[in-house]
């Protein structure tokens, strides 16, 4: 079976983003963009709502069978308007996309070539005023970060 990836991972991730209704409708998976965001929209400079997904391998855990546990990092950083309301349903929305619950620990997360077992938020978001101005709104980022730990075979 082939390793399972950081683009594995993020391919999950997107699929579950485009998935949940209310974070969709804050930040369209369409305007979700692997580290770097785009300048350019179809040809108009890039405005909030967009978001940069991060996703890194942070280590893997093998055992005496064909079964490894790979651990994921993965950081969000939306771009919004500077409107509390749209921040903190933000947030709410990406908890409920990517924070695993008892019943649920994956959270409904795929990734290709193994299975996630585990997605859970870490400490520390945080909302903060970019300082930036587009056509007269306020901007800000919202970032959060999550693991994921996904089960693979080696074989």
């Amino acid at each position: 079976m082939p390793t399972v990836t950081d683009s594995d991972v993020a391919a999950g991730l997107l699929t579950r983003w485009a998935a949940t209704a209310a974070l969709h409708a804050l930040v369209p998976a369409t305007t979700v963009f692997r580290g770097r965001a785009a300048e350019k929209f179809s040809g108009t400079i890039s405005r909030p709502p967009y978001a940069k997904l991060t996703v890194s391998e942070q280590g893997r855990q093998l055992f005496s069978g064909p079964k490894y546990l790979t651990t994921f990092s993965v950081t969000v950083e939306a771009y919004t308007a500077a409107e509390p309301p749209v921040a903190n349903a933000l947030r709410s929305a990406l908890d409920a996309a990517f924070n695993g619950t008892t019943a649920a620990p994956a959270a409904g997360l795929t990734a290709a070539n193994g299975t996630v077992i585990s997605s859970f938020a870490e400490s520390g978001t945080t909302t903060r005023p970019t300082g930036e101005r587009i056509d007269g709104i306020d901007v800000v980022k919202t970032t959060a970060s999550y693991k994921i730990l996904v089960e693979a075979d080696r074989g």
